[in-house]
């Protein structure tokens, strides 16, 4: 049984090319509008060209990373909902923002669309 559609565009940002674009054909499979970036100053460059309304976030990117990004596109729209994702644990990072809940990879597009819609 497919999950209910998502209402809001997502843009998904992981700096492994593939981990991305698969994720975020699940998601336009599952009936969200979803994009793929691999680099975080094109996410960024993206993030201001359209409203999105949830952001994934890898946590390891260069030039910068996920944390970096986040506070960057959250200045632009603190409404969006955002998440990280990551292989590692959260505690190697820091702590992510209260309301930024973080995601464990590897995460089937079952468990990432759940984690989104709750």
């Amino acid at each position: 049984m497919a999950a209910a559609p998502l209402v809001r565009r997502v843009l998904m940002v992981d700096d492994e090319e593939d981990v991305g674009a698969a994720l975020a054909m699940g998601l336009r499979r599952h009936g969200s509008e979803a994009d793929a970036q691999s680099d975080p100053q094109k996410a960024l460059r993206e993030f201001r060209k359209r409203a999105y309304g949830t952001v994934i976030l890898d946590v390891r990117m260069i030039p910068f990373d996920g944390f970096e990004l986040y506070r960057r596109i959250v200045e632009i729209d603190p409404q969006a909902r955002y998440f990280f994702l990551s292989a590692y644990h959260p505690n190697e990072f820091g702590s992510p923002p209260p309301q930024v809940k973080y995601l464990t990879k590897p995460i089937g597009i079952s468990e990432l669309i759940s984690a989104i819609t709750e």
